[in-house]
């Protein structure tokens, strides 16, 4: 939903509030407009319990604290190298959500690397010079 919200003009009317911030902090995590947050954050989450609807009140508890703080590890500006959001497999880097938001361009995925390969996504990032990218 994120690289939608890059694509489309009439979406991205919404999603460059988000942007206002050009290098993270904690408050950018929170700072949408009211359409971007429900495409971005509300949609995903809502599709997740709609597909999982006998799941455990704490389960769904669970996501949603996952999802704050996963938010807020994307937005930290710091890449914390015990962060739980971080111990997955294709879990994206710090750095390429540092690189989205200075750029405003590719690293859609801020989640999984794995749609930034499929799709496309880190052809900026890995031809650019920035000197505090991931190194490969």
């Amino acid at each position: 939903t994120h690289r939608m919200m890059h694509i489309f003009p009439f979406l991205y009317k919404y999603h460059k509030v988000h942007h206002e911030y050009k290098f993270n902090t904690t408050l950018a995590a929170q700072y949408n407009h009211p359409v971007d947050y429900m495409f971005t954050i509300a949609f995903p989450f809502l599709v997740a319990v709609v597909l999982v609807p006998w799941a455990h009140s704490v389960s769904v508890f669970q996501l949603t604290i996952w999802t704050l703080v996963a938010n807020l590890d994307d937005h930290v500006g710091y890449s914390f190298p015990w962060s739980p959001v971080r111990w997955f497999p294709f879990a994206a880097a710090t750095e390429e959500h540092e690189f989205h938001h200075s750029k405003n361009l590719g690293c859609f995925g801020s989640k999984l690397t794995i749609w930034n390969s499929l799709l496309g996504g880190y052809e900026r990032y890995n031809n650019s010079d920035s000197l505090d990218k991931k190194k490969k």
